[in-house]
C-alpha cells in the first residue's frame, strides 16, 4: 500500500518518571519543572511536567515507524506547543498525511498529541522525505499503532 493523503497513524503512550528522567539523561535537561522533590509529592494537577521535546519524540516514532515508516526522513518541522502534559498523563500522537509532492518524494503531514481529556499538547506540520517502496507484503512499523486509509 502507498502512502495517500488522508492516512493517518497514531501511538500511545503514558507519561513515567522513567521517561523523563531517560529523556534528561541524553539531553541534560534537568528543569525543575519536570523534578522538583514538592512537585514530585503533589498532587496530581501539580505533578512534573513532562518536556516538550519529549512528547515531540512520539510524533517522531510515529512518522519513522508508522507512517510514512521506516526510510522516511523530516526535512522541516513547525511545532506549538499550547497546552502541558504532566507526569502520569496518557497521550496519543496522531500523524495524518495532507498532501504528497511526487515531484520531490515528500510528504506533507498534519501533527497532533493530545491528552486523554482531548487538550492538545503539540500542534503542527512538518514535511517527510517518502521511504523507498517496500515489498507488499513488509511489515509496517512495530508499536502500538492505528493507520487507516481515507475513505
Amino acid at each position: 500500500m502507498g502512502i495517500e493523503v488522508g492516512q493517518k497513524a497514531s501511538r500511545t503512550m503514558l507519561l513515567t518518571m522513567q521517561h523523563v528522567r531517560r529523556y534528561a539523561e541524553l539531553t541534560g535537561d534537568y528543569q525543575a519543572v519536570s523534578f522538583d522533590p514538592q512537585r514530585l509529592a503533589g498532587p496530581p494537577q501539580d505533578r512534573p511536567l513532562a518536556p516538550t521535546w519529549l512528547l515531540g519524540a512520539l510524533l517522531h516514532a510515529v512518522v519513522g515507524m508508522d507512517l510514512p515508516g521506516p526510510g522516511s526522513v523530516l526535512v522541516n518541522q513547525q511545532w506549538r506547543f499550547p497546552a502541558q502534559a504532566r507526569i502520569g498523563d496518557t497521550i496519543t500522537g496522531q500523524v495524518s498525511v495532507v498532501g504528497l509532492r511526487e515531484g520531490d518524494g515528500t510528504a506533507e503531514l498534519a501533527m497532533v498529541v493530545k491528552r486523554t481529556d482531548g487538550a492538545p499538547v503539540v500542534e503542527g506540520e512538518a514535511l517527510v522525505t517518502l521511504p523507498p517502496a517496500a515489498p507488499p507484503d513488509a511489515p509496517v512499523g512495530t508499536g502500538d499503532t492505528a493507520t487507516e486509509a481515507a475513505t
